[in-house]
């Protein structure tokens, strides 16, 4: 009787901790911002234009923009933009009727 007296204290008499809170799930990552690339994003040259200030870019997303434009800039040097690879890509004229890609007025920030 004893140790059914003992077995009792001891079952009864146990200090166990509760189990820890789990840790709280992390919020999911805040969704990126509008892809950089939606300035340029096109499909057809008919999506493409040439702004002063921004180079080749997507006409819908200079319709929506806020631009500053300027007086002489990548519309000024004839530049033609084309949609390449679903990028706006501006151009040159060269001689003979012949175009060129223009870096400087291609993915301008």
């Amino acid at each position: 009787m004893r140790n059914l007296a003992l077995i009792f204290v001891l079952a009864c008499g146990s200090s166990s901790t509760p189990a820890p809170a789990p840790a709280p799930t992390p919020a999911p990552p805040a969704p990126p911002a509008p892809a950089d690339d939606a300035k340029w994003r096109c499909s057809a040259d008919a999506d493409c234009m040439t702004s002063c200030s921004q180079g080749a870019v997507n006409r819908d997303w200079y319709k929506s923009a806020n631009v500053h434009e300027c007086k002489d800039g990548c519309d000024e040097d004839g530049a033609t933009p084309k949609c390449i690879d679903k990028q706006c890509v501006a151009f040159q004229d060269g001689p003979n009727g012949t175009t060129k890609p223009d870096p400087g007025c291609t993915h301008r920030k």
